[in-house]
């Protein structure tokens, strides 16, 4: 029987994380069924067996979400660094697994896990497949940070277990529009590409109510697969359309190919175009400094917050990469 780690000792480990690693917030749910006395095989509270405790960082490291994949990847890498491979007195242990952007695949990862007693997990950029890690980590007795954005994460499909950091798709959704709109009240009419999964559809609903609180009308949408990297059809409606602004609400590498088609059409000279969930300044850099001019951009996370975390965050990242952090890291 793997015994549950309780509440309170899990936050007071999260406020030392966020002490090394710049955490910028934690939600967590206050009622749901609860993990303890779950029935899986495993070594004790050590989650990992004998005297070692083992994080396993479960995300999408290739394909269309390679490139925020691989800063995760270092920064599950910066953790070891930091607290020196030892937590108290365990050896601390990082293991990255690739979902390949599939639920079924993330859920035989983490029961596998738990089978070995590994009961510590974190990451994945898709909503979808956080939401059914959270279920499965919940019924086997563990605990998952997650930076995926869906509000149901912590709202509607709530688990004790669970724990996400990052910002939701109501407030990124609300506050870019509000800060769009009255920087130009003429941009209106209002036209959006979105991802065809939970988080997308969480952000367009969050985006679409923000333009008509604003005065503005939503025109259109076009959802597009996960997996997909041909955006030509989605902008030729937008196009089509005659809305004043082009809202991107997908992520990534997928964000990265969506702008730079959306400026090899013209469409940077026609509308406004505006990143609702950007990744900040690594996805920035890879569209370009000229693609990104006159384009507006919702950062989930900027490098020169002054906060003392922030700044330990920084100076670790450019100590062991020589750049500045971006969100995934």
């Amino acid at each position: 029987m793997t015994n549950s780690i309780d509440r309170r000792t899990f936050v007071q480990g999260a406020i030392g994380l966020g002490a090394l690693v710049g955490l910028p917030f934690l939600a967590s749910c206050s009622k749901s069924p609860t993990a303890a006395g779950s029935g899986s095989s495993g070594s004790g509270a050590d989650a990992g067996g004998g005297n070692s405790l083992t994080v396993v960082a479960l995300s999408e490291y290739t394909g269309v979400y390679a490139n925020l994949g691989a800063e995760i990847r270092k920064g599950v890498e910066l953790c070891k660094d930091e607290y020196g491979g030892k937590v108290g007195k365990y050896d601390l242990k990082f293991v990255t697994q690739e979902t390949n952007a599939k639920t079924d695949e993330a859920v035989r990862l983490v029961r596998a896990s738990i089978e070995k007693g590994e009961t510590l997990f974190m990451g994945t950029q898709l909503s979808n497949i956080a939401l059914a890690i959270s279920t499965e980590v919940n019924r086997g007795g563990g605990v998952f940070c997650t930076l995926a954005g869906a509000p149901e994460i912590t709202g509607s499909q709530c688990r004790t277990s669970t724990f996400r950091w990052s910002d939701s798709t109501y407030t990124a959704g609300r506050e870019v529009v509000n800060a769009v709109m009255k920087a130009e009240p003429k941009l209106k009419k209002w036209y959006c590409i979105t991802p065809d999964y939970v988080f997308g559809k969480a952000l367009l609903e969050s985006t679409t109510t923000a333009v008509k609180d604003n005065g503005g009308q939503m025109l259109g949408n076009s959802y597009h697969a996960t997996q997909e990297t041909e955006f030509s059809s989605y902008l030729n409606n937008a196009a089509a359309s005659g809305a004043d602004v082009l809202a991107i609400l997908n992520v990534g590498g997928q964000t990265i190919s969506t702008i730079k088609q959306a400026i090899s059409f013209g469409l940077n000279k026609k509308m406004k175009i505006v990143i609702v969930w950007s990744t900040g300044l690594t996805q920035f850099q890879a569209i370009g400094a000229d693609n990104m001019q006159d384009i507006y951009a919702g950062a989930q996370y900027w490098h020169t917050v002054d906060t003392p975390n922030n700044k330990n965050l920084v100076a670790a990242v450019q100590k062991k990469y020589k750049i500045n952090p971006s969100y995934g890291l």
